[in-house]
């Protein structure tokens, strides 16, 4: 877009803060994006992934009741189309938040809805659909279904009164490999789901030392706030309660430490942006308020040293504290010179607030680091009354694009970034780190870049701004450098990867280090001690690259016809599968063996293909079954141990030898 003459004087006293001219267009329409109206309320959400895997980042947009969700897959080149009805995602139902995840670790992106009940203004008469959680596994194909019933995720609300979800986001707690989850409410208590990993949860919430009291609480975010290696929590709340910071004490409790860092902020706090604005190694936190009666938006910028934990309350002196009525915000390097800037959207369907505008602060790039408020400069100052907001390079054009959801125009608003004469020069890289075995898509990871004196880091999480998700991918501003010194990556595992000399301007995927190794030290008899009755004996030959896997139960006389012949039942002797394998994870053909006692040596009277076994181990006693038996109409994840603990030592020299 093109500046508009101006007196010689002005020009070059703007020409800074104008960093090359950067401008968000909407062009929803442009890009087929219509048919959105919010949940009745304040919020609605939207959420970032490539959950086809085909490079681009699509958005899953969860509407109001009456009005089918919306998934807009990405063409490849930041064009929209509205597949949710194909994909099986087009509920009908109040739906407000919404988070990619892959629940069950089988490298396929799954869905979390929150849904609510909620009314403008608050009212007592009991809601007419008490919708909840709902929680959809993806299929190879690409669509999804609905597998909340029997997840324990089912009784995140459960009332027939008002209930406005506030915030939902997910990680490893635990360190087990599989996402946990958190649910916030504003006007209800929040709950802490442990992943069983066989795709059920557990609510822990007060195990873990968590409250179940009500709070009106709002956005969560996990982030390793402490650098031990384990995810810990900050959760915003409203109505002048101070916010939560809750440590990992990593035995699946945790502690509250906000007071101690300087972090329990009393205000009315909504929406939270994580990121390392002033490029020190470590991330900040940005906090959306109501700016009226001392209250403003609040930027901590992190002065932890070690694991101690201590923030400082900057936003004034760093000109960032100005609000409105703040819903939600995101640190995005919207020109490329390297620096964060802050995006935050703002308004309240009531009085003052209808003409809040949205704000954009940038990122001086001077040390100490200062912003500059230029929402008009970059057109980035709508009065729409927007709340969810996110950033993404839609387009695949080397910038970062915005998306917010708004209440006054009813509608999904996308902006695209047009970096002018400067800017347009600004190199980038964008990472997709990509684990093996569990965890694929490395949520909780660090990605740290060096490239000639800037030392840049990004993290990769499930939840931001307010009911917003960002995709699981880091994008970096490079300014004038064109080759990145070193790529560095903190897995969530603890361990580390770099790759040097890395070409900018590029998107590129890395992957973690081949994990656990499948090898002749995990021939064992293996059990879950939550199904008992039934066991596997697992038999890896390392020479062919093969496995054998008996499932079988522990009886050892064939019961008479008439037993029914279930899955793990008395009726049923053993299943059988053989195949491949190839680091951590085996893909096996299953066959129902009819007939017959176990360890016999009288020939079974039938054999039939039944389906398949995905075993996957992550060490030398832990491992998961997940099988598909379309023969017997039975799908399931089943988590194993040994039984004994005798070939450990082998299986640990075995692996030793093959990362060496």
């Amino acid at each position: 877009m093109a500046i508009k003459a101006l007196p010689v004087v002005f020009a070059l006293i703007l020409a800074a803060p104008l960093f090359g001219q950067v401008t968000f267009t909407e062009v929803s329409t442009e890009r087929g994006i219509s048919g959105y109206s919010m949940a009745v309320g304040s919020v609605g959400g939207l959420a970032a992934f490539d959950y086809d895997n085909d490079g681009d980042i699509d958005v899953f947009v969860p509407n109001g009741e009456g009005l089918g969700d919306l998934l807009w897959q990405n063409d490849g080149s930041g064009n929209f189309s509205n597949v949710a009805a194909a994909a099986g995602l087009a509920s009908t139902a109040n739906h407000r938040a919404a988070i990619w995840l892959d629940f069950d670790n089988d490298r396929l992106p799954d869905l979390l809805v929150g849904g609510d009940c909620r009314t403008e203004p608050l009212s007592d008469t009991p809601c007419s659909q008490t919708e909840n959680l709902r929680l959809y596994r993806q299929l190879e194909d690409h669509t999804f279904v609905d597998v909340t019933n029997g997840t324990g995720l089912e009784q995140s609300w459960g009332g027939t009164g008002e209930m406005h979800r506030s915030g939902l986001v997910a990680g490893d707690i635990n360190q087990d490999g599989f996402l946990d989850i958190y649910v916030s409410n504003w006007n209800g208590r929040a709950w802490l789901y442990r992943n069983n990993r066989d795709g059920t949860f557990t609510d822990i919430t007060l195990s873990s030392g968590m409250s179940d009291q009500f709070f009106p609480h709002h956005q969560p975010v996990m982030h390793d706030f402490n650098g031990d290696g384990w995810l810990d929590l900050y959760v915003a709340v409203d109505l002048k309660t101070p916010n939560f910071l809750w440590i990992n004490q990593q035995d699946e409790t945790f502690v509250d430490q906000s007071a101690a860092a300087g972090v329990d902020n009393a205000m009315t706090d909504m929406g939270i942006a994580l990121g390392d604005y002033d490029n020190d190694q470590d991330m900040d936190l940005y906090v959306t308020n109501i700016t009226r009666l001392g209250e403003h938006n609040v930027l901590y910028r992190n002065d932890t040293v070690g694991q101690e934990l201590a923030f400082s309350e900057v936003s004034q002196e760093l000109g960032v504290a100005q609000g409105y009525w703040g819903w939600g915000a995101t640190f995005l390097d919207a020109d490329n010179d390297g620096w964060l800037d802050i995006a935050a959207t703002n308004g309240k369907n009531v009085g003052q607030w209808r003409d809040d505008p949205s704000l954009f602060y940038l990122n001086n790039a001077d040390i100490p680091v200062t912003f500059t408020n230029v929402s008009n400069e970059v057109m980035f100052n709508d009065t729409n009354i927007a709340s969810g907001l996110i950033a993404f390079d839609a387009d695949r054009d080397g910038d970062l694009d915005l998306m917010q959801t708004a209440q006054e125009t009813a509608s999904l608003q996308f902006m695209d970034n047009t970096r002018g004469t400067v800017a347009a020069d600004h190199h980038y890289l964008v990472v997709r780190p990509r684990m093996n075995n569990v965890n694929h898509f490395a949520i909780g990871a660090e990605i740290h870049v060096t490239a000639g004196s800037m030392q840049l880091m990004r993290v990769i999480r499930t939840a931001t701004s307010i009911l917003g998700q960002e995709p699981a991918e880091a994008f970096f501003g490079l300014g004038d450098q064109s080759v990145v010194d070193q790529v560095r990556i903190v897995w969530p595992n603890g361990t580390e990867s770099s790759w040097t000399d890395v070409a900018a301007d590029q998107v590129i995927t890395l992957t973690s280090e081949p994990g656990f190794q499948i090898n002749a030290g995990l021939n064992d008899a293996w059990y879950d001690p939550a199904t008992p009755g039934q066991g596997f004996f697992v038999t890896v030959f390392p020479e062919i690259r093969k496995v054998f896997v008996a499932w079988f139960t522990y009886d050892t006389v064939r019961p008479s016809g008439s037993v029914t012949a279930d899955l793990g039942g008395p009726g049923q002797r053993w299943l059988t599968a053989f195949g491949d394998f190839s680091d951590g994870q085996a893909v096996l053909d299953v066959e129902f063996t009819d007939g017959g006692v176990f360890d016999s040596a009288a020939p079974s009277p039938q054999q039939s293909f039944y389906g398949n076994i995905e075993l996957e181990f992550t060490g030398c006693n832990a491992g998961t079954i997940r099988y598909d038996l379309a023969g017997l109409e039975l799908q399931g994840i089943v988590p194993i141990q040994r039984i004994a603990l005798d070939n450990v030592a082998r299986c640990e020299a075995a692996q030793a030898s093959a990362t060496d």
